[in-house]
């Protein structure tokens, strides 16, 4: 009975938040403000779209799923959203007046040490300092990920929605306030997908994107580390194959950016989603390729969870140094061609 109720919840939550979404979109036309926005983020589209697919997340479905949490579970793991909330107040004064990387990162870190704190049942490798660092580390950088790759139409939101959709069925015998999260962030991607999925109405802005970044850092240490006990580099190998397109997408414009000597912390077309279109694809074409590629990861992460061997876990391993080698041969391919600069 409690999950029929959960499901009606969260469909009963989607069906708002596609109307108070549309009502915003409605609003903010009227009153000739179609790009909200003031970070320096840049979108792979030429045309100004407001930002506020975080605004529904922030001041209607985080209270709505901290309320479910509040009167379906421990009331005291409520506090779970404490560093989910930070997070998205942190990125909508981000979106609507800009700023500093400094400030940014001060608050992330402050959210990674609040969660790890918070699983204190999550171990890497059983050194209390390590994995308090690793927790706060993973926080942190999939914070600065998911607002990164959100660079292009449909692609975080519906990287997103898969993993926490795999996350949901992992943890569903188990139960818990990671379910319910869990299920508050399908409804909120759901309605935010439906206006963003190419060819978008809505961006998600940096309020969206740091309140995934942080649940997505919760729900999976909680998931894999916390009830499926996985530890090591276990742990490590699942988390890292679960986020794969995101983190990868991470790490080469980091390096890029780097090589150059640039900042890798201001907005560009230099992406891995970038690269791809530079190659002729369409925002639909690299929305599925994208949403496709995680699905193999969930897949792949789903039998080395209940079916793991040793060859297996070398397989998925070649798999990621694969896809990361090849995203980077694109770019700097595409890079060497001229498709994109690095202003000296």
């Amino acid at each position: 009975m409690q999950f029929v109720l959960a499901i009606i919840a969260v469909i009963g939550s989607a069906i708002i938040g596609v109307y108070l979404n549309k009502r915003l979109i409605q609003r903010l036309s009227e009153l000739g403000m179609d790009k909200t926005e003031k970070s320096n983020q840049l979108r792979w589209s030429s045309q100004q779209k407001p930002t506020i697919g975080g605004v529904t997340m922030l001041f209607f479905f985080l209270p709505v799923t901290a309320m479910a949490i509040y009167l379906w579970d421990e009331r005291l793991h409520v506090f779970y959203m404490l560093p989910i909330m930070i997070a998205g107040f942190m990125g909508l004064l981000d979106d609507l007046r800009g700023l500093k990387a400094r400030s940014k990162f001060l608050i992330q870190l402050g959210c990674g040490i609040i969660v790890a704190w918070m699983l204190p049942d999550v171990a890497f490798f059983n050194l209390i300092w390590l994995d308090i660092a690793l927790r706060a580390f993973w926080v942190i950088f999939l914070m600065n990920s998911i607002n990164m790759l959100d660079n292009m139409d449909g692609i975080s939101g519906s990287l997103s929605m898969v993993v926490v959709a795999a996350i949901c069925l992992m943890i569903f015998v188990i139960g818990g306030w990671s379910l319910i999260l869990s299920l508050g962030l399908i409804a909120a991607l759901a309605s935010f997908l439906w206006f963003n999925y190419p060819p978008s109405k809505i961006f998600m802005g940096d309020a969206g994107s740091q309140i995934l970044g942080c649940s997505l850092a919760i729900l999976t240490l909680q998931a894999l580390g916390g009830q499926l006990y996985l530890s090591g580099w276990d742990l490590v190998l699942n988390l890292c194959l679960l986020l794969l397109p995101s983190l990868t997408d991470t790490a080469i414009v980091t390096v890029n950016r780097i090589i150059a000597g640039q900042s890798p912390f201001v907005g560009g077309k230099d992406h891995t989603t970038h690269n791809l279109a530079y190659l002729g694809k369409s925002s639909k074409w690299i929305a599925n390729t994208f949403i496709s590629l995680t699905l193999v990861s969930v897949i792949m992460v789903w039998i080395n969870i209940y079916f793991p061997t040793n060859l297996f876990r070398i397989i998925c391993v070649l798999y990621m140094v694969g896809y990361a080698s090849a995203m980077w041969l694109i770019t700097r391919k595409n890079l060497k061609q001229g498709k994109f600069t690095y202003l000296k």
